[in-house]
């Protein structure tokens, strides 16, 4: 018995194996098999749409309800035209800025000068008393869409999102203790990095990447501009840094012990 669980999960590992391949995972899964594991860190570019992802989510619910709208054993409180209406004129209305949030990347220059001028315009309406009938006439505007229009704003984000998610799986930065590897292609082709030759920069300017956890990682190399290393919009990009200082740490810890030792 013990046999046959044995090739069970020797075949289920071969398996799991081939899939990291054709995944992409070839260089990773070679350095966790050594003796010992390499440790390591992997950084992979995501789809600035995932940055968003509560509101493509929110807008595939909204084109679901409008459809739901449109048939006759929808529930009864999304029968009523007005509810409808409500629903999808707020929901294009918090879309169109999501949208101009994340076209102009917000930073938090940007950020602050935006929020002045809303509390100005607050401040401003409240002591001309227009601020109750400002809102009054906000909440009086429509706009009629079709289910399908919020459908395929959404598809476009999530299509968006899984081709970078794919391409990603292909194309990654490894940083270990000794050395990187930049990796790419079906193949896992792979271009060893000196860490000497780099200058690491991290951007974590933009307000809306920052708030959801997500920065851009850059290697900028000292003498080739060509040989340049960015993976913008990476997901974790916090614990991804902590963990590569640490690798990095443990790498200048060594050298410096080596310069210290005396000759003869």
């Amino acid at each position: 018995m013990k046999g046959f669980f044995g090739k069970i999960f020797g075949l289920l590992g071969a398996i799991w194996f081939v899939i990291g391949v054709m995944t992409g995972q070839k260089k990773v899964l070679a350095l966790k098999r050594e003796k010992p594991p390499v440790p390591l860190v992997v950084f992979r570019q995501s789809s600035r749409f995932l940055v968003l992802w509560p509101v493509i989510v929110m807008t595939w619910l909204m084109a679901l309800a409008m459809w739901l709208h449109g048939q006759e054993s929808s529930p009864e409180w999304l029968k009523g035209p007005e509810i409808v209406s409500k629903l999808g004129g707020w929901w294009a209305t918090i879309l169109i800025f999501a949208v101009l949030v994340w076209r102009v990347r917000m930073k938090f220059a940007i950020t602050v000068a935006i929020v002045a001028v809303i509390l100005v315009f607050y401040f401003w309406t409240d002591k001309l008393g227009q601020w109750v009938p400002f809102l009054e006439f906000v909440s009086r505007l429509e706009v009629v869409g079709n289910w399908g229009i919020y459908a395929l704003i959404a598809a476009i984000a999530s299509v968006d999102v899984f081709i970078v998610w794919l391409y990603a799986r292909f194309h990654y930065f490894i940083a270990t203790p000794n050395k990187g590897f930049l990796v790419w292609g079906w193949f896992a082709s792979e271009r060893p990095i000196e860490y000497s030759e780099y200058d690491l920069q991290i951007n974590l300017e933009d307000v809306i990447e920052r708030a959801f956890g997500f920065g851009s990682f850059r290697m900028r190399h000292k003498h080739d501009t060509n040989l340049n290393i960015e993976f913008p919009c990476v997901f974790g990009i916090n614990r991804r840094m902590s963990k590569f200082n640490e690798l990095t740490t443990e790498l200048r810890v060594k050298a410096i012990d080596v310069d210290s030792e005396p000759e003869g």
